[in-house]
């Protein structure tokens, strides 16, 4: 289900220069959102069937893009708009680590954080195309494009080059009480999966690994902002404008990480849980799980453990029902 009556979007790519490291290859065509963006669950089996739809396209091996895991629906809906979109355009770059799409395997690091200097980037240009009414990487009088923008607010010796900067999205005819995640996860998914018409430029932004990887933890590359504004603009009464940069930062930048990956859910910080009755469909992420429960008729139903799943003597999955348990591995 789609959330917008329209949606537009745009990116900046800096084309003089090539894009020489291995990331994952654009896909041949657009993959239509199979699940829509309405739920944790909607929202999980729509990115799930994309990527198992990439990897026919791309004649990758069945199941080596790993699944996206969501946190549970009360959890994710109290993440800030930040928080949802660091986490699935990290899950976006780590799940195809170690993948090689034909020049060799792709690093698969997440994004170190959202950073302080370019979330103000972010927010004041997402602000900026609000309050003119215009969609548009650079300004119109004083030719001001997203590398200027990012260095005038970080300073030139804090950036090394790399030729991505900028994402944009809007959405028209936006239900604000549908809430910030389905246009999040609508967006992202739009960007990676069917950006066909944009030559796949936000797919290469959002999954780009040629980063220096030489501030912050070794395990990481890249800082981002997120800039997001709702309100009536290009003759809809009610849209959400979203902008999104992306800098590489240099060993001498100090910029300052207001939310740091490392402090996104992880189904290891749960601990147990436990299933009982009867259930009809549904996701259950915890450390432990313990099941003495009834899988109804055409139910799909997963556990996600980061230890273990208990199906205990009551356990029982019904005719046309379909249970998968997951032990997902924890660092």
């Amino acid at each position: 289900m789609q959330l917008n009556k329209w949606f537009l979007s745009l990116y900046f790519i800096f084309l003089g220069v090539p894009l020489f490291c291995q990331y994952p290859s654009n896909l041949n065509q657009d993959i239509p959102p199979s699940d829509g963006f309405l739920s944790v669950t909607a929202i999980a089996n729509t990115y799930n069937n994309a990527r198992r739809q990439e990897e026919i396209q791309l004649n990758l091996i069945p199941n080596s893009i790993q699944d996206l895991f969501l946190p549970p629906q009360s959890e994710w809906d109290n993440m800030s708009r930040q928080e949802q979109a660091l986490y699935l355009m990290n899950d976006e770059r780590t799940a195809r680590a170690g993948i090689d799409y034909g020049s060799g395997p792709v690093k698969g690091l997440a994004f170190q954080g959202i950073g302080e200097g370019i979330d103000i980037v972010s927010q004041a240009w997402a602000q900026y195309l609000y309050d003119n009414e215009v969609f548009a990487h650079c300004h119109p009088t004083t030719a001001s494009c997203p590398f200027q923008r990012i260095d005038n607010e970080l300073g030139g010796s804090c950036t090394d080059f790399i030729p991505v900067a900028e994402n944009l999205a809007f959405a028209g005819h936006f239900n604000p009480s549908h809430g910030f995640s389905n246009f999040i996860a609508e967006t992202i998914y739009t960007f990676n999966y069917a950006d066909a018409q944009s030559n796949w430029g936000h797919r290469v932004m959002n999954l780009y690994q040629n980063l220096n990887n030489n501030s912050g933890d070794g395990d990481k590359e890249g800082v981002i902002g997120v800039g997001i504004v709702i309100g009536p603009l290009f003759g809809a009464t009610s849209g959400i404008l979203l902008c999104v940069n992306v800098f590489d930062a240099s060993a001498s930048c100090d910029e300052v990480i207001v939310l740091d990956s490392d402090d996104l859910y992880s189904p290891c910080d749960l601990q147990e849980t436990e299933v009982s009755g009867s259930i009809s469909s549904g996701v259950f992420s915890d450390g432990i799980i313990y099941a003495d429960a009834v899988i109804q008729p055409s139910a799909s139903v997963d556990f996600i453990a980061s230890n273990c799943v208990s199906l205990n003597a009551g356990f029982e999955v019904k005719n046309n029902a379909t249970f998968e348990a997951l032990i997902q591995s924890c660092d």
